[in-house]
């Protein structure tokens, strides 16, 4: 799980939330959109952590009780809504999560979120039922919804949320930042995520560059690479496997 800082190409949402936090302007609720393997879910990770940070700033410390629950999955006053169905998110998984849920107030810190990953998915009823709460939120509630089309979402709850469209982030921009952290920090992953940016993004352009995927795929070997290394960085980032 990764802070403000590791967040590439989205300086103007990182700069929201950062000032949200700062000075205690944080909204009741936020939709994030944008493409599959945009980073939705690092931002909402990053600002459900620094939120709850014992520390107090605008970037998580990574080191209190608070940090160290959420990089786990297990801080009980952060919940991601989950459904069974995958292409559904019904109105029993909305009231469930959040609205039976949001009532009772935090169990150890001094807000409660709620993330719902592909809110794409809810339906009419499942929004209706999530528009009541969002209208007459708890103060210490926090509702963030992550969408990769915001136009699947009622006029009613957009216009309840503060909305932000994610920017797409250019390989080049994430390459050049790899390659400050593999000098600071030379790890397996680092060097992991080189080599599929440049199968999946350069060998489409027909853009070839040195050293190609095939030497990063074999360094990130060197340095350790495991298989719960990729399976974790595609769960981060939303996308498969090439």
């Amino acid at each position: 799980m990764a802070g403000f800082r590791e967040i590439i190409g989205q300086e103007k949402i990182v700069e929201h939330f950062r000032n949200a936090i700062r000075y205690d302007k944080i909204s009741h609720a936020y939709i994030l959109n944008g493409e599959q393997g945009m980073g939705k879910k690092m931002i909402a990770e990053a600002f459900a952590m620094t939120v709850q940070c014992e520390n107090g700033a605008d970037e998580p410390c990574m080191s209190c009780h608070s940090c160290k629950q959420a990089m786990s999955g297990n801080n009980p006053d952060i919940r991601w809504v989950k459904h069974e169905k995958p292409a559904t998110i019904s109105v029993e998984d909305i009231r469930m999560q959040v609205n039976n849920d949001i009532v009772i107030k935090p169990y150890e810190y001094k807000r409660k979120i709620y993330i719902i990953d592909e809110a794409e998915k809810m339906t009419a009823a499942s929004q209706n039922a999530l528009l009541k709460t969002i209208e007459e939120p708890p103060g210490y509630a926090v509702i963030l919804l992550l969408t990769s089309n915001k136009e699947m979402l009622l006029q009613t709850i957009l216009s309840r949320c503060v909305v932000m469209d994610l920017a797409p982030v250019r390989a080049d921009k994430i390459e050049e930042y790899l390659n400050a952290a593999v000098m600071i920090e030379p790890r397996a992953v680092f060097y992991y995520f080189m080599s599929y940016i440049k199968q999946d993004y350069y060998n489409r352009k027909f853009f070839k560059t040195s050293p190609t995927s095939e030497e990063l795929y074999a360094t990130a070997i060197q340095y350790g690479l495991t298989e719960t290394d990729i399976q974790s960085f595609h769960s981060m980032i939303g996308m498969p496997r090439p």
